[in-house]
């Protein structure tokens, strides 16, 4: 069986629970209005995501980006050209209610969706369904929250016991509440970035950033995902890959390490691994990597991989913008709580 190259950026995220589902309008990934910076000869445009601020050349554009925070899924996106301003809100909302109605509901359940809530209290137009998320599981259901900031619209999702139907909805207007969709200058504190706004909120719960970047000209592609973690990798990725090999996992695949190494970015001290690969019938590719491993159930430190593919050629520019990129990764981080508390 032919295995494609690109098959060994599992190496990179063996151990962590990508999203199901990346969902994204290609937007700004976080980012503020401010000056680009100069990397490497690169322009460079800074992106806020999560707790961390990165810079990225501007040939890169932001392709999807997937958040969690405090167990709230948010997904943000534009209307779309063409969308009737004085309807867009109902007419999206009706279009989110015909997707819920497709699901298959739970045996003996007859209407998947529960109840329907107008929320007065944040946004522009705001709406709420609880309805039965998993055909699995009755004693289970998922509080949908739809609002309007303006120029875009923001859905908030959630998922838990049925019974706990107030305590979450409680929650999740919590989060809503603490979203800025128009945020000032981006400060060092207790924010947490999304694609269009910030979050001010301290870690208290399971907080999932997912954002990934392309140059189509140049097939390139770099994807960087924090995710809070419960128990720590034991293994590095450099031993992750090198068990791999030993194993056979990826047969057919050559790979030549041309770096294996401690790097420090943001003040962490992560691992960083640059790889040629190639398989039969496959291009040869680069594979660049860094990765933290993080620590249990920490905002301040989640476990964090970064990593870039691209063909094979022009090795030396490529390696200046892997190391312009990652060279200014930072925290924005200034205190967080690192309490956790359970939904009732």
């Amino acid at each position: 069986m032919r295995v494609p190259v690109r098959f060994i950026a599992l190496i990179f995220v063996l151990g962590i629970n990508l999203p199901a589902c990346h969902s994204g309008d290609g937007g700004s990934t976080g980012t503020k209005n401010e000056p680009s910076q100069k990397g490497d000869n690169h322009t460079m445009k800074t992106y806020y995501m999560g707790r961390f601020s990165l810079n990225i050349p501007v040939q890169m554009k932001p392709a999807v980006q997937a958040h969690t925070v405090r167990l709230v899924e948010i997904e943000e996106s534009g209307w779309g050209i063409g969308t009737n301003a004085s309807t867009r809100s109902s007419d999206k909302w009706h279009e989110h209610l015909s997707k819920l109605e497709s699901l298959m509901k739970p045996k003996n359940v007859k209407k998947i969706v529960i109840k329907e809530e107008e929320l007065s209290e944040v946004g522009q137009w705001a709406r709420a369904v609880l309805y039965y998320g998993d055909y699995m599981a009755d004693d289970e259901a998922s509080w949908d929250i739809f609002v309007n900031y303006g120029d875009f619209y923001a859905l908030f999702s959630l998922t838990g016991l049925l019974d706990a139907e107030d305590e979450m909805l409680s929650w999740m207007k919590g989060v809503i509440r603490a979203y800025n969709p128009k945020p000032n200058q981006p400060k060092v504190g207790e924010l947490f970035y999304t694609a269009k706004g910030q979050i001010a909120l301290p870690y208290k719960r399971q907080e999932k950033t997912y954002a990934r970047f392309e140059h189509h000209a140049e097939d390139l592609k770099l994807e960087v995902e924090m995710d809070e973690t419960h128990e720590v990798e034991k293994l590095g990725v450099a031993e992750r890959l090198a068990a791999s090999i030993a194993t056979r996992f990826a047969p057919g695949v050559n790979v030549d390490q041309l770096r294996s190494r401690k790097r420090v970015a943001a003040g962490l001290k992560g691992e960083e691994l640059v790889m040629r690969m190639s398989a039969s019938g496959e291009n040869t590719q680069i594979q660049f990597g860094w990765e933290y491993r993080g620590k249990a159930d920490s905002g301040e430190h989640p476990e964090i991989q970064i990593t870039m593919e691209t063909p094979d050629g022009n090795l030396d520019e490529k390696l200046k913008i892997w190391d312009a990129i990652i060279d200014s990764f930072s925290r924005m981080l200034k205190k967080t709580s690192t309490s956790v508390r359970h939904l009732p």
